[in-house]
């Protein structure tokens, strides 16, 4: 009787697991699995600009139907994807495409979105799981206020306990 072997090197980008000598593919991580939910012509869109160390503001995903210009007062067009906006038109000067947070950008003062009403067991805001995880919560904006506890996978974003491997921060 043969045993399967599965070894775990863990290195920069995560755990790489390796079975009968093959590498399998690695899970997306929460942050990456952000993004990876998120379309191309989606944005996180604030209905007012965000001022770090001003607490916290609701986003919500959107589909940019038109650029800002000068003829719409430098204002995108949006069609809403989440969060109660779904469907709905907004029109906003201040939208972000996110990316994943890295080790680098766990610092204080550190504008970043979470998502909001997913927690983990610990009472920590997560990252999303499945694409429609996206579509019925919205995120929020908030700044890194502390990351004294980063060795133990938390952060606090404008007061809420976060886990920073689900958190995006505005390119």
């Amino acid at each position: 009787m043969r045993a399967l072997v599965i070894l775990t090197a863990f290195c920069a980008g995560g755990a790489t697991m390796w079975a009968f000598g093959r590498q399998m593919p690695k899970a997306p991580s929460p942050a990456s699995a952000a993004t990876q939910w998120l379309e191309g012509d989606e944005y996180l869109v604030l209905d007012q600009p965000y001022q770090a160390g001003s607490g916290w503001q609701y986003a919500y995903v959107a589909k940019m139907v038109r650029p800002a210009s000068a003829a719409t007062q430098n204002q995108a067009e949006f069609v809403g994807v989440s969060g109660g906006r779904r469907g709905r038109h907004i029109w906003s000067s201040s939208f972000h495409k996110p990316r994943p947070a890295t080790a680098g950008d766990m610092r204080l003062g550190q504008v970043a979105f979470a998502l909001d009403s997913y927690t983990d067991a610990e009472g920590a805001y997560r990252g999303p799981r499945a694409r429609d995880e996206i579509e019925e919560a919205a995120w929020f904006v908030g700044t890194l206020d502390d990351v004294s506890a980063r060795y133990r996978n938390e952060a606090m974003l404008s007061g809420y306990k976060v886990r920073p491997e689900g958190l995006l921060v505005p390119e």
